[in-house]
């Protein structure tokens, strides 16, 4: 609204304007040449004005938000940004993008509820709505946490047994970034050769496509096993060993583009 008040000001500024210096041709009868040459170049220097300030406004107006989609219409939704909330509105203007391995154009069958996205546009001040433009679909990461089981460095991957004595694989790419926790209490690069078995790790994933039992790992942080002390799963083995999961190397398939979390 305010953007509208001072576009509706300036528009009637350079009305006025154009009357006063029409007045003023009119009144200079004794050199019209030189009167017209004075007022289309007064003339031009507001119309320059005026299309800088409407750009600016414009600038002004251009707004990014990342966060997950919630309750989803045909023409909206809620974007859940942190505590807060922002209202989206797309048309079928609107450009729509698949992030992944690669990028691919999508369309509105491609947004659904839960799906994280940056949302690129103009932002509605009044209403506290962004008006897409463009919106950038991101694949949802599932979160895992547990004690390192084997590491396979040959087939680029490594298992994690989680709680419920579940295990997990997970594919280590030349993209997955990795941190670790140091003796020195801060935080290191860490990668798959620094795993090792017993250590604990945070890991960020995203499943494969035609493999929803392999993850492949998008982030992982680490606990060294010499900072944790003496795992439970190494005294368990002492009385009762148990077979480990043996990692075998697969074919790399590609990772779904937004999977279900």
């Amino acid at each position: 609204m305010k953007q509208l008040i001072v576009l509706t000001i300036i528009a009637g500024f350079l009305m006025i304007a154009s009357l006063s210096l029409a007045q003023e041709s009119s009144d200079s009868k004794n050199s019209p040449a030189a009167s017209s040459m004075v007022d289309e170049k007064k003339i031009q220097d507001l119309k320059e004005k005026l299309a800088t300030k409407v750009a600016e406004i414009r600038e002004n107006q251009k707004r990014g938000f990342f966060g997950e989609i919630a309750a989803l219409t045909k023409t909206n939704f809620t974007l859940a940004v942190g505590s807060n909330e922002v209202k989206v509105r797309f048309d079928d203007d609107t450009k729509i993008y698949k992030l992944g391995k690669t990028r691919t154009e999508g369309a509105a069958v491609d947004l659904k509820n839960s799906l994280t996205a940056t949302v690129l546009g103009l932002y509605d001040e009044e209403n506290k709505q962004q008006n897409a433009k463009v919106i950038l679909l991101q694949p949802g990461q599932l979160h895992f946490s547990g004690i390192v089981s084997e590491v396979n460095r040959t087939a680029g991957n490594f298992a994690v047994k989680l709680s419920g004595d579940k295990t997990q694989v997970f594919e280590y790419e030349k993209t997955t970034t990795a941190d670790e926790y140091t003796e020195a209490k801060k935080t290191g690069k860490s990668g798959l050769s620094r795993l090792v078995k017993n250590d604990w790790v945070e890991v960020w994933g995203t499943p494969f496509e035609d493999d929803n039992t392999k993850i492949e790992a998008i982030r992982i942080f680490r606990i060294p096993q010499a900072l944790l002390g003496k795992p439970a799963a190494e005294e368990e083995t002492e009385t009762s060993p148990k077979p480990t999961t043996t990692l075998k190397a697969s074919p790399k398939t590609s990772p779904k583009a937004s999977p279900e979390s």
